[in-house]
């Protein structure tokens, strides 16, 4: 890869990391109201709350064996590092919705864990280029699954999970922009 395109990667990826550290950073313990979980939201929230921790319980695959595709890049290695720092904050939101609704107990969630880890996620794809498009893809669509179950949280009344997803979706939305601008930048050079 070009110099030129390096320090492009580079510059995103101070860019995203400025940008979250006075925009969106967020504390999994502080910000969320907790208090306000809505254990009578249904079974069927839950379930989907379940799967979409699963889904970030991976981040130890995602991040080491991506990284070892863009270790020598810099902005792009020190982007998968942040990524994975946000999405285990996500994985933990979900989690701690889990617990405070009363939909599992922490027995359940760790018995879970357990049983997703069994698995090994792989690499769909052998190439940089080819990951970064594909993640693109993949954190468009996990922001829209977050904003789309926010609503239904709204909708059941369940105010701790409607702000937990808000904070997950924005950031999705960023790790997004952060990839298409890195393709675009890829297009241009």
């Amino acid at each position: 890869m070009s110099a030129e395109l390096e320090n492009r990667f580079y510059e995103l990826y101070l860019e995203f990391f400025n940008r979250a550290e006075s925009e969106r950073r967020w504390n999994v313990q502080k910000d969320i109201p907790w208090e306000k979980s809505n254990s009578a939201v249904t079974n069927e929230i839950a379930l989907i709350v379940e799967s979409f921790m699963a889904v970030e319980l991976y981040l130890p695959d995602y991040t080491s064996k991506i990284l070892q595709l863009i270790r020598k890049s810099r902005g792009r290695a020190w982007f998968q590092a942040n990524w994975g720092y946000e999405e285990s904050k996500h994985s933990l939101a979900l989690e701690q919705w889990l617990l405070h609704s009363g939909k599992r107990s922490q027995q359940e969630l760790n018995a879970f864990a357990d049983m997703v880890l069994q698995r090994e996620w792989n690499l769909p794809f052998q190439t940089p280029r080819q990951m970064m498009i594909y993640t693109t893809f993949q954190e468009l669509s996990t922001g829209l699954n977050y904003r789309n179950l926010r609503r239904k949280a709204l909708e059941q009344n369940d105010q701790a999970l409607a702000v937990a997803l808000s904070f997950i979706a924005r950031d999705e939305s960023a790790h997004y922009q952060f990839f298409q601008s890195g393709i675009n930048s890829c297009a241009g050079i």
